[in-house]
């Protein structure tokens, strides 16, 4: 099985700005999972789906954002795949479409509520847009699943990263 790795953290970095990353970090959020060939067409069942995935995931690593944005906004017409949207999002923050990109992250969070990267990404979304109020919303769903989650909890570092990145933006 061929698979495809997206770091979160690169792909912000290079769409928004080194404002982006916290200074005492290497990586605002953890890397995004990997992209699996064989999950797509259980997603939506269509070899363009697979295409556009592909090819969107192909425009991120050249920065081409605009391409990325079109390819993922295709992909998640009518997909249940939080990683579909959230593909759509982060390149549509890419590309400035910051409106697009809370749409995309939004839909995200609201399929998947444990993808903290989505979380973190739409609190500096909504940084971006000025919307620092909706931002302190993300941060405080971040910082009460942070108290109900222990050291031991498997999304401890994942939700820890979330957290002290959406600190430091709405600071």
């Amino acid at each position: 099985m061929k698979m495809i790795c997206l770091n979160t953290a690169f792909v912000l970095t290079a769409a928004l700005g080194a404002a982006a990353l916290p200074a005492q970090s290497p990586s605002a959020f953890s890397a995004a999972p990997y992209v699996p060939q064989s999950f797509i067409p259980y997603d939506a069942g269509a070899r363009h789906v697979r295409i556009s995935v592909a090819s969107g995931l192909a425009a991120l690593q050249k920065k081409d954002y605009a391409s990325a944005q079109r390819f993922f906004v295709d992909a998640a017409d009518g997909s249940l795949s939080p990683e579909i949207h959230f593909l759509a999002g982060i390149a549509s923050a890419g590309n400035n479409n910051l409106k697009m990109a809370k749409v995309y992250l939004s839909r995200t969070v609201r399929m998947d509520r444990s993808h903290f990267d989505a979380h973190a990404a739409l609190a500096l979304v909504n940084v971006r847009m000025g919307d620092k109020a909706a931002a302190l919303d993300v941060l405080a769903y971040l910082r009460a699943r942070q108290k109900a989650c222990d050291s031991e909890c498997r999304s401890a570092k994942p939700l820890d990263q979330a957290v002290t990145s959406v600190e430091r933006w709405v600071s």
